[in-house]
């Protein structure tokens, strides 16, 4: 079987996994626990409130008779407008769909150009074809699902041979990432790599280095409302130090 055809099976079970959501609708069943209770409504809210503009302390009223703007997150979310654009559902079925499907080529493309050789074809679709079927927490848009996709950009940074594609996904992750969940750590273990290149091999590689500190630095940016309801929160108590 060639390439083309093992890569239209791949993503023919990929459809066939998440066909269940248009199929039955909002009659599918979907995770509750930090899912619908949570996350789901907190896009929900925000995206119906008219205020994701507004300044951090602006009053949300429809969470505890009140909640700080801030503390449900950026407006630079690409979940957010998902929600904003198409409903609550549609925004569900999309997001699901955009993860898994950047999954299997976030996978492949990492496989293919740093690791599985081109007569494994099969091995680097399988591998990816598993990765994508992982039953992936969804609120958290490609923290996970977009790992591959990131580290192939910054691998391929490295080697030198950068293109625009690396950089566009470099730049673009943040909107679709959590930081805190994720990525913090993910940054910590690239840089990791960066520095075992400049002790070791006394290679400064500015290009790499650069690619890191950009990805970092706007993840600051798009997390902005954390960083000032942690640092200037005007004595906001989090439900979560209530419970004590």
């Amino acid at each position: 079987m060639n390439t083309l055809k093992l890569k239209t099976v791949a993503l023919s079970i990929i459809a066939l996994y998440l066909s269940p959501l248009l199929i039955f609708g909002e009659d599918s069943l979907v995770p509750i626990h930090d899912n619908l209770d949570v996350t789901h409504l907190i896009f929900k809210i925000l995206a119906e409130s008219g205020l994701i503009f507004d300044s951090n302390n602006s009053q949300i009223h429809n969470i505890f008779n009140g909640i700080p703007r801030g503390v449900m997150g950026s407006e630079f979310n690409v979940q957010l407008w998902l929600f904003y654009f198409f409903g609550p559902y549609p925004a569900f079925v999309i997001n699901k769909i955009i993860i898994h499907f950047v999954a299997f080529w976030g996978m492949h493309r990492l496989l293919t150009r740093h690791f599985v050789p081109p007569e494994n074809e099969f091995l680097a679709i399988g591998v990816a074809l598993t990765f994508a079927l992982l039953p992936f927490y969804s609120p958290l848009g490609l923290s996970v699902a977009g790992q591959a996709l990131a580290l192939d950009a910054f691998l391929t940074i490295r080697k030198g041979e950068g293109r625009k594609l690396d950089w566009l996904v470099v730049i673009l992750m943040p909107l679709y990432s959590s930081v805190v969940h994720v990525y913090v750590y993910f940054l910590f273990l690239i840089g990791l790599i960066w520095a075992y290149d400049f002790i070791l091999k006394k290679n400064t590689n500015l290009k790499f280095l650069g690619s890191i500190a950009l990805m970092a630095i706007i993840f600051l940016g798009v997390e902005y409302r954390y960083l000032y309801m942690f640092f200037d929160n005007a004595g906001f108590v989090s439900q979560r130090n209530e419970f004590e």
